[in-house]
């Protein structure tokens, strides 16, 4: 274990080393930005995820942001049927590594009401704190170099019986820096 860990660290540095003399195409000349994601999945699980965020550049490399959090659930499946609107917020760092790629860590707060977890079916507020951390890659538009995808894998360090969702985590979005 320590070997991997060792050679993950060296991969790391030597990435930040390589970076270090180029000109970056990503010089966005505002530090703020807005985006988020939309997540939809059909079937006999619906799951319909609305999430923007906003971020601010502490730093040249460093941001810290907000986001909000919007989740229906519905499984047909389950016996009787489940439905859950799901609320949260969350609060989030990323470092930029290089131009685009970054490491991205979060802390998010979810709750919902349910009488899945009740024996007696007896409805219960259920709140599910998650960290999450991974890594992200962004791909500028060429319209105007101002907004840009993502995609990012993260890891839930907190999964628990509570969380709606399972590890890993993969998120899609947009961003635009003003």
């Amino acid at each position: 274990m320590k070997k991997t860990n060792i050679l993950f660290l060296l991969i790391f540095l030597s990435i930040q080393y390589v970076s270090v003399g180029q000109e970056s195409k990503y010089d966005f000349d505002t530090r703020h930005y807005v985006g988020g994601y939309f997540g939809l999945h059909f079937g006999s699980v619906l799951n319909i995820n609305v999430s923007p965020n906003y971020g601010f550049y502490v730093l040249p490399r460093l941001s810290i942001g907000v986001g909000g959090s919007y989740q229906y659930y519905s499984n047909t499946l389950n016996v009787p049927p489940t439905q859950l609107n799901i609320f949260g917020g969350s609060v989030f760092s990323r470092f930029d590594i290089i131009d685009a790629l970054y490491v991205h860590g979060e802390f998010e707060v979810l709750t919902y009401k349910t009488d899945m977890f009740s024996p007696i079916r007896q409805m219960e507020q259920i709140v599910s704190e998650n960290v999450l951390i991974g890594a992200g890659y962004r791909q500028l538009f060429s319209y105007g170099e101002k907004s840009c995808i993502y995609i990012m894998l993260l890891f839930n360090l907190n999964d628990t019986f509570f969380t709606p969702y399972s590890n890993p985590v993969i998120r899609m979005g947009l961003e635009i820096h003003f």
